[in-house]
């Protein structure tokens, strides 16, 4: 295959545009393997008995995702070395681990053979706190110059996989000035905080700020970490920002006049598995709760269809189009030609300005 090199570089840029998710290059990576697998891998820093998990995979069963991280992760006999790389070292499994010695333990023999796999290269992304982050290729060649072979390939794609990571390692990337959600929260005269798993904020807009010291909803420790005054959000917050969590995502209560609604942040796959998992916390003015009727208000005074409707409702939660297109299982196109014709029909400039005039301020 002549070509993968180039088709994996314009899969990362893709990525990186918002034209693509790590499916295809994933998939591509070990295409031309036997029994071909990519992934991404999370593993805390304990030499045994560590935790790790196995995250955005491609040809990789449900079976070994979960058998991994129940109990396989314990056994990896690669890891010891991996967890003492510096960030974007290659490593290849025969190199480590030699054939023979890998064959001789039960990671090999009830993980890796039943699954068909043998060989493995990756390249370390980083460290975060004490957890370390791997890019994967695993297949079932037992040449051990194949997995040489796929130690090169990750070294030729090393600069351009480091651009990408570099992007989506920033955990404001999401709510930096200029996000629409944001400014839309902020214009309905509704505060918006986002909290990181370590229980700093990640951003909080000025309207939050505002309502915390006002009613004294939260308050910030030394150490700069949130401490929300409800103590069954204060449990709540904990139980959503860990990884894996799929329990309820969303806490709603009533504090000095407000109505708070805590909720798991649905961050793109990459983000929350290089910066971890966020929560969010929308502040709202108990009283000032009225967007359904503002809505209703909205659609029989422009006239609005329902998919209109439906575009407009999703908007003032802050939806992307394609976020928009994604729930109802619609195109990108339709979205924005709802979205164009809903702008037409009230006469407002941009999203922005259309909130601003529902909102009463436009």
């Amino acid at each position: 295959m002549p070509d993968l090199h180039a088709d994996l570089t314009e899969a990362l840029y893709s990525i990186l545009l918002g034209e693509a998710d790590w499916s295809r290059f994933l998939s591509l990576l070990a295409s031309d393997r036997i029994n071909g697998g990519a992934l991404f891998l999370l593993q805390n820093d304990h030499m045994s008995g560590g935790v790790g998990r196995l995250e955005l995979t491609s040809g990789i069963g449900a079976k070994q995702i979960s058998d991994y991280a129940a109990y396989y992760c314990q056994h990896n006999p690669w890891l010891p070395d991996h967890i003492l790389r510096l960030s974007n070292d290659v490593i290849v499994d025969h190199e480590v681990t030699s054939r023979d010695s890998l064959k001789r333990t039960e990671f090999y023999s009830d993980f890796l053979r039943p699954a068909g796999f043998i060989g493995s290269a990756g390249v370390t992304l980083g460290r975060r706190g004490g957890e370390h982050m791997l890019l994967t290729m695993i297949f079932g060649d037992s040449d051990p110059e194949i997995a040489t072979m796929m130690g090169h390939r990750l070294e030729a794609l090393r600069p351009h996989l480091q651009r990408v990571m570099r992007h989506f390692s920033n955990p404001g990337r999401e709510t930096m000035a200029g996000n629409f959600a944001a400014e839309a929260l902020g214009v309905l005269g509704t505060g918006l905080c986002v909290i990181g798993d370590d229980l700093k904020p990640v951003s909080i807009s000025p309207a939050a700020e505002e309502a915390a010291r006002r009613a004294d909803l939260f308050s910030l420790t030394p150490t700069g970490r949130i401490h929300l005054a409800d103590e069954a959000a204060r449990q709540f917050l904990g139980q959503i920002l860990a990884r894996g969590y799929d329990g309820p995502t969303e806490h709603v209560w009533h504090q000095n006049g407000y109505r708070l609604t805590l909720f798991r942040a649905a961050r793109a796959p990459i983000s929350e598995f290089l910066c971890g998992p966020a929560g969010g916390l929308i502040i709202e003015e108990a009283q000032l709760r009225s967007e359904p009727l503002r809505i209703a208000h909205f659609q029989q005074r422009y006239a609005l269809s329902a998919a209109e409707t439906r575009v407009l409702t999703a908007i003032t939660q802050g939806l992307s189009i394609r976020a928009i297109a994604d729930a109802h299982s619609r195109s990108v196109e339709t979205i924005r030609s709802q979205v164009k014709s809903l702008l037409h029909k009230t006469g407002s400039e941009s999203q922005l300005a259309l909130m601003r005039r529902l909102s009463g301020r436009g």
